[in-house]
């Protein structure tokens, strides 16, 4: 067995022998990480590792994400890491793809809608996200399994910018204006083009740098020029696809069917939805309001 490998399954081992207090569940977990790495060639190797995935998805799901790291020894290691990850987000996807392939129609135990939610779950909405949510769905696949018109409410903070524009989140806005009633409205936050660029402009990214070390005091740009500041916010390691600023925004709602588009701050937000945790993001966001038209 490669030695990095078996560094790491011995790493996951540590984790189920210690954070697994199930012994069913972890007398499972371990019998299939043990069969990791012995059978000969790809096929073998492939098909015990998602056994173990899916393991860990009716176990442990804290697991699952570090459990499909398993799988990046089957790329070539010339691949860049941001190849890596970019076919990590597609295993999820295709994950929440075959999770979700039959649903249809289906009605919502709750009438507001945490969009990209993370790990920030929020109590009173439904809280979806690719995995680990209240109900895992392919985002960046154009199509939502709820009834029309089940929503009165939307709220995405910091997600869209995950998305390519026209291919997937425009069609992702069509179907929010499906699932929400006439009326009904959405809230969204991402980074703000123009923000980024006046602190650009006006102070070589100093301000921002503040402002996220303010939020995450172990951020560092080591001894990178504070400019390099601005390729974090627009590529994010290769995760963001687009920024935008007002006019973007709203064209992309005015077209798929949301109308009087407002620019707002996190602090409207948080008044009309207190139980949401504050972000403190002003500094870097662009925030707006719509209705469903």
């Amino acid at each position: 067995m490669n030695a990095r490998l078996e560094d790491f399954l011995a790493d996951i081992r540590h984790a189920v022998e210690k954070h697994m207090h199930d012994d069913v569940a972890r007398s499972e977990l371990l019998g299939t990480l043990e069969r990791i790495g012995k059978e000969d060639g790809v096929v073998g190797f492939t098909k015990s590792a998602m056994e173990f995935i899916a393991a860990t998805d009716q176990y442990a799901q804290w697991l699952t994400r570090y459990a499909y790291t398993i799988l990046f020894y089957l790329v070539p290691p010339y691949f860049s890491d941001e190849t890596k990850s970019q076919i990590f987000v597609d295993v999820q996807r295709g994950r929440a793809l075959l999770k979700r392939h039959r649903d249809c129609d289906v009605l919502p135990p709750h009438a507001k809608l945490h969009l990209g939610c993370g790990s920030r779950r929020v109590p009173g909405w439904l809280n979806v996200d690719i995995q680990r949510s209240d109900y895992d769905v392919d985002l960046a696949g154009g199509y939502l399994p709820w009834k029309s018109g089940v929503f009165d409410l939307v709220v995405s903070q910091h997600f869209v910018e995950h998305l390519e524009l026209q291919a997937q989140l425009l069609p992702l806005f069509e179907e929010l204006r499906r699932v929400l009633r006439q009326g009904g409205e959405i809230w969204l936050s991402c980074p703000d083009i123009e923000k980024i660029c006046r602190s650009y402009l006006d102070h070589g990214m100093l301000d921002l740098l503040e402002d996220r070390r303010s939020r995450f005091p172990s951020y560092s740009l080591e001894d990178i020029p504070t400019c390099h500041l601005i390729n974090d916010l627009f590529h994010q390691g290769g995760e963001h696809k687009n920024l935008f600023d007002f006019e973007l925004l709203e064209w992309a709602l005015n077209k798929t069917g949301f109308s009087e588009v407002v620019h707002v701050n996190e602090e409207d937000l948080l008044q009309r939805f207190p139980e949401f945790p504050a972000r403190k993001d002003d500094a870097q966001s662009i925030y707006v309001w719509a209705i469903a038209a």
